[in-house]
């Protein structure tokens, strides 16, 4: 009835988004003088992890060849941890160290690469099992260029 108050239910899939944002909703209603208003939401998303490099480009790397890579993920919550590593190329091995690397709370995860691929260009991604309910997996590309000797 006009002049009577309701409640609107709005959900955002934060998952994949970081920064500033800005939402904009079209909002119905059977009140014949607004029969729409435009509800906007701003808000600053935090994620929990912040990952660097965000992906991995080994380069051009000699059939047989050694890469090794650094990547640190840091926890931005206190509960927050790094269960395991996995790789979709069992060639690539990672090793990971939870320990404490510079100013905060950051996770080492040592990335050796034997260029034992197929030559030409290879690509996967590198999962980190988290133990966030909101986000169970990080997964950060990879690629590489496995050339002759």
């Amino acid at each position: 009835m006009p002049g009577e108050a309701g409640d609107v239910e709005i959900r955002i899939d934060t998952k994949t988004l970081k920064g500033k944002i800005v939402k904009e909703f079209n909002i119905k209603s059977n009140d014949p003088q607004n029969p729409e208003k435009v509800l906007k939401i701003y808000a600053s998303i935090e994620p929990e992890f912040q990952v660097l490099p965000e992906s991995i480009y080994l380069g051009n790397v000699k059939y047989n060849e050694v890469k090794k890579r650094d990547i640190f993920v840091e926890l931005k919550m206190d509960k927050l941890k790094i269960i395991n590593s996995v790789c979709s190329d069992k060639r690539i091995k990672l090793m990971l160290e939870q320990n404490n690397y510079g100013s905060g709370r950051k996770v080492k995860v040592a990335l050796t690469f034997r260029g034992l691929l197929p030559l030409g260009y290879s690509g996967g991604e590198i999962v980190l099992e988290t133990s966030s309910i909101y986000l169970a997996q990080v997964k950060i590309p990879f690629s590489v260029i496995v050339t002759k000797d």
